[in-house]
């Protein structure tokens, strides 16, 4: 991604976020409130969740059961944008994708396990 793109990041990203520190399973210092000023800080533009990012999750095939991370394929594809994850499960669908690490500031998240 260039330094002067636009970065966005979906609300379900949010959503995801917030299930997962709930649960133990992400934590970060300032919770969902610290997660959206390290998206500010960063200059990311939050998507909301659209109609026909739902009417492209009806038509996807079903590679991958993560219910957040198929709404990400979805919008993805709607909006043709490149997808930044290094989900390999997401990988196996033909979306245009930027490989990175799992960061916070990214869609894809890395789970402690319990």
């Amino acid at each position: 991604m260039k330094a002067n793109a636009d970065k966005y990041v979906s609300i379900v990203s949010a959503w995801e976020f917030t299930a997962k520190h709930s649960l133990g399973k992400l934590d970060l210092d300032g919770g969902i409130s610290g997660f959206f000023q390290i998206l500010d800080e960063n200059g990311f533009n939050i998507l909301g969740v659209e109609r026909v990012y739902v009417h492209q999750l009806a038509h996807l095939p079903i590679i991958h059961h993560d219910p957040f991370d198929r709404m990400l394929i979805s919008t993805a594809l709607a909006e043709e944008m490149r997808l930044a994850t290094a989900d390999q499960n997401i990988r196996k669908y033909d979306v245009a994708q930027v490989w990175q690490r799992p960061l916070i500031i990214g869609i894809n998240f890395e789970t402690t396990q319990t």
